[in-house]
């Protein structure tokens, strides 16, 4: 207790000095603060996105490669879900397609189905096409608002499907009825039974819904849950499955690679990834996270160096006081404990202030940040004419804001921080003064 009344009262005697160094440790502290604020809210972000998007991975038909080969096959169904058994894989969307052609219904833009009209033909035009996705959002229409449902319901039953609004309308279905399509090939017919549970509204501009041929056109798809589409029995004849592998980072496409050709890919095809999306989302706050790391080990050098010099000449300047203390019986480690304690005293004061007025600057200072690295990489794919192939695609997911905030992760970082710094400047200047002799301090003083 005596110790920490007396390094209490020599925070007063020496206010000048005091002050000069608790100005430089608030300083150091509030960069430091506002560094690790910043990064800790960034890794948070980027960490997020990756588990809840991950950089998107195809199989792409290196022509090149091809060309030495006789015959060209797409990975099965089984092969690209043996594929995405990988422990690499964040997560991976399966999307079916299936020609069809409606069974004593009218496509849109077309004729009826099914026999009406094709006596003597070897296959039967498709008219319309079944498409299924794993995506809990039915598919990516349906998030962005490409497409609403207007009646019913999403399928959650084996055998369900939605159907267009102006499909219904043309052929007089509602919810509840039943839908027939079947396979193309005239001698083999696979007739398979939908029962309509919902229907939806295409909400692009009807020059986009597809051309004059109805298998393209947007309101002859039938929707439905992958597994029903995989089940389908004319599935294994004409179904193609297309799948889309999101990785838990970019930099292991490599190791996926290797793992797709184990599990049976073809030479021929390469795993991708879209490099320039995952960059264009997170790029900005990675480039972030760069600056506010070098920023923090050049407070701590620099500042590290200007406590450890402050320690040195204060402690000198004290030479005489430490001499007397110990020639009056004080032991070095009480006296070395007792500067010890004004120097925490100190950084006590300046950390709570420090961590009070990060709080407040962070977020601006991020904020500036954010909004220079999306300039810049914005102004490099400009230069380098990289071009979306659908633009805006990726907005919807672009990390554009970051929300900063004090975590307690964050503090614990600060405080051990600050803690260390403090303490070894302090020791070096303590240390330095005490390896001199009471007698032989005093008789200088002499």
């Amino acid at each position: 207790m005596y110790l920490l009344k007396n390094a209490f009262k020599n925070l007063g005697r020496n206010k000048g000095r005091n002050i000069l160094v608790g100005l430089i440790t608030l300083a150091i502290i509030l960069a430091v603060s506002v560094s690790i604020v910043i990064n800790t809210t960034v890794d948070s972000v980027t960490e997020d996105y990756k588990s809840r998007f991950g950089a998107e991975v195809t199989l792409f038909l290196d022509t090149e490669i091809a060309k030495q080969h006789s015959g060209i096959q797409y990975p099965t169904a089984q092969q690209q879900m043996e594929i995405a058994k990988s422990d690499l894989l964040q997560k991976t969307d399966y999307e079916s397609t299936l020609s069809v052609a409606l069974q004593e219904l009218e496509a849109l833009g077309g004729t009826m189905g099914g026999n009406a009209g094709f006596s003597g033909a070897d296959d039967i035009p498709p008219n319309a096409r079944v498409k299924a996705t794993s995506n809990p959002n039915i598919s990516e229409d349906f998030a962005n608002g490409s497409r609403s449902i207007v009646e019913g319901r999403a399928f959650q039953e084996p055998n369900e499907c939605l159907i267009s609004e102006e499909l219904a309308q043309l052929n007089g279905l509602s919810v509840g009825d039943q839908i027939t399509v079947t396979n193309t090939m005239k001698d083999a017919l696979m007739p398979h039974t939908f029962t309509v549970c919902g229907i939806y509204r295409d909400n692009l501009p009807e020059a986009s819904t597809g051309f004059n041929v109805p298998q393209l056109h947007r309101g002859n798809e039938i929707l439905t849950d992958l597994d029903t589409a995989l089940g389908m029995e004319m599935y294994e004849e004409r179904g193609v499955l297309n799948t889309t592998y999101f990785l838990k980072d970019p930099g292991m496409l490599d190791a996926f690679q290797r793992h797709a050709t184990e599990k049976g890919l073809a030479p021929y095809y390469r795993a991708t990834t879209d490099e320039a999306a995952y960059n264009k989302i997170v790029g900005p706050v990675e480039g972030i996270s760069k600056i506010v790391t070098i920023f923090l080990v050049v407070v701590l050098v620099f500042g590290g160096v200007i406590l450890l010099f402050l320690s040195v000449m204060a402690v000198r300047e004290r030479k005489y006081e430490i001499g007397v203390l110990r020639a009056m019986g004080m032991k070095r480690g009480k006296v070395i404990v007792g500067m010890v304690c004004e120097s925490l005293m100190i950084a006590i004061l300046c950390l709570t202030i420090g961590l009070a007025l990060s709080t407040t600057l962070s977020q601006p200072i991020a904020d500036t940040l954010l909004e220079d690295q999306i300039r810049i990489a914005e102004e490099q794919r400009q230069n380098t004419g990289t071009m979306e192939l659908i633009p805006g695609a990726e907005e919807q997911n672009t990390i554009s804001e970051l929300s900063v905030r004090l975590t307690p992760q964050a503090i614990g970082q600060i405080g051990g921080l600050a803690l260390v710094l403090v303490l070894i400047s302090s020791m070096a200047g303590i240390l330095y003064i005490t390896r001199f002799e009471p007698m032989k301090i005093l008789s200088e003083r002499g």
